[in-house]
C-alpha cells in the first residue's frame, strides 16, 4: 500500500492499516525530519532582553505546533509560529555572549551554537568624579546595559576593584572607591565575561603639602626629613619626593 503522508512533526509515530473491519498498527515506526534552526534577525540585544525576533530555518511545519525557542537555558517569554521557515521568540533579560540557540518542536530539536550575544555594558557617566585618596566614599555609575537584576557586577577604578560595587537597576551600580591617587583614571565594569569601560573619567584629589620637618638641613644632604598634609594616596609606592626638581 502506498500512502501520500500528511504534514507533521516530531518522530516515533505510529502507522495503522485499516483494511476492511480489522486495523493493523505499528507503534513508533515512523518519523517527521528535525526542524533546522539557521540564522536569526539579530545577534546582539541589549541585557534588558524583551525584544522580538524571527528565527529563520526549514522544517518548522506547515501547521502551528506550539514551537519553543531558548537562548542558552532560557526559554523565551512568547514564542510564535509564522511558517515552515520563520518563528517569533521575545527573548528574555540576561547577560554573556556566544550563546546556543535552540528550537523544539514537540520532541525535536535544533540548535544554532554561538550564536547570540547581550550587549556589553556601556558606561556613559559618573555621579562623582573625584574623591579623597584614602578612598571608601562611594560613587554611582550611569549606563545601560548593565543587566535587568543582581549578576555580582564589578567595579574598577583605575584597575583596582572597588571596596564593594552594588547593582542598583538596569542603567546604574554603586561602587565604594578604593583608595588611590592620580588624575585620568579609567572606571570599567565587569558583568559576567562582558566588560565595559569610560576613559580618563576619574581623578583623586590632588595632594597638599602643610609643611616640612626639619625646616633645614646641611647642604651636604643624607638627611631624613618629614612632610606633612594630606590627599597623600593610602600606599608608599604611590610617592615620589623632589626638593628644588631633585628627587629623594
Amino acid at each position: 500500500v502506498m500512502c501520500q503522508a500528511s504534514a507533521g512533526s516530531g518522530s516515533t509515530k505510529a502507522v495503522a492499516l485499516t483494511s476492511g473491519q480489522t486495523v493493523a498498527t505499528t507503534s513508533e515506526s515512523f518519523t517527521y525530519d528535525s526542524p533546522d534552526l539557521r540564522s536569526i534577525e539579530n545577534r546582539t540585544i541589549t541585557t534588558e532582553g524583551g525584544q522580538f525576533l524571527t528565527f529563520f530555518g526549514s522544517q518548522f511545519v506547515a501547521f502551528d505546533v506550539s514551537p519553543a525557542v531558548a537562548v542558552e537555558f532560557t526559554v523565551c517569554e512568547l514564542t510564535r509560529w509564522i511558517s515552515d521557515s520563520s518563528v517569533i521568540g521575545k527573548v528574555a533579560s540576561g547577560i554573556s555572549l556566544n550563546l546556543n540557540i535552540r528550537i523544539t518542536l514537540e520532541e525535536r530539536i535544533s540548535d544554532l551554537t554561538l550564536s547570540f550575544t547581550y550587549s556589553n555594558p556601556l558606561l556613559s557617566s559618573l555621579k562623582v568624579v573625584n574623591a579623597p585618596a584614602l578612598g571608601s566614599s562611594s560613587m554611582t555609575i550611569f549606563g545601560t546595559s548593565f543587566g535587568s537584576y543582581d549578576y555580582s557586577q564589578k567595579m574598577r577604578v583605575g584597575g583596582t576593584d572597588c571596596l564593594a560595587s552594588s547593582w542598583i537597576d538596569m542603567i546604574s551600580i554603586a561602587c565604594k572607591i578604593p583608595g588611590g591617587s592620580g588624575t585620568g583614571k579609567d572606571v570599567a565594569l565587569t558583568s559576567g565575561v562582558q566588560v565595559g569601560s569610560l576613559s580618563l573619567a576619574f581623578t583623586y584629589n590632588i595632594p597638599s603639602i602643610g609643611g616640612t620637618f626639619p625646616h633645614n638641613i646641611p647642604t651636604t644632604g643624607h638627611v631624613n626629613i618629614s612632610i606633612f598634609g594630606g590627599e597623600f594616596g593610602n600606599s608608599a609606592s604611590d610617592q615620589r619626593v623632589t626638593i628644588n626638581d631633585r628627587e629623594c
